[in-house]
């Protein structure tokens, strides 16, 4: 059951919230699922346990290269919700077509990652693969 008032909170009242301070998010998709996680918790045990599992595997400093590599990928992931949006209107622009295509590249390599090639991606053998940069470097396209 989530309170109506937790619905309501504005982005400047956040920074003064459990919220706000436990915020690390790179992506909005991030950002809303966090929220969500807060709003309406956990409450079966197997569930608690797998989640406390996947940050203790992050939180280990053998697996920094991981997470650093899953930062990168994440961090390039667009807000795909507001590109589907603008899509169904028929308002997407071709900078909007040009962050989905590299949101779902991010996604897919992100899909691949592990301690392998994470070393081969830290040492720069796999990441001329992605044609994807930031928009703004790409220009037009």
């Amino acid at each position: 059951m989530v309170h109506a008032r937790a619905n309501r909170l504005s982005n400047h009242l956040s920074c003064c919230s459990l919220f706000g301070l436990v915020n690390r998010t790179v992506t909005k998709a991030g950002h809303y699922k966090l929220r969500q996680w807060m709003l309406t918790p956990l409450v079966n045990a197997t569930l608690i346990n797998e989640r406390l599992d996947a940050v203790g595997f992050f939180s280990q400093s053998e697996n920094e290269e991981i997470r650093t590599i899953l930062y990168s990928k994440l961090k390039a992931f667009g807000d795909v919700v507001g590109i589907f949006r603008r899509i169904k209107k028929r308002s997407a622009t071709v900078k909007d077509w040009w962050k989905f295509r590299c949101s779902i590249e991010s996604f897919l390599a992100s899909q691949y990652v592990d301690s392998g090639s994470a070393v081969r991606l830290m040492n720069g053998e796999a990441s001329n693969a992605t044609v994807c940069g930031s928009v703004d470097e790409q220009g037009s396209h």
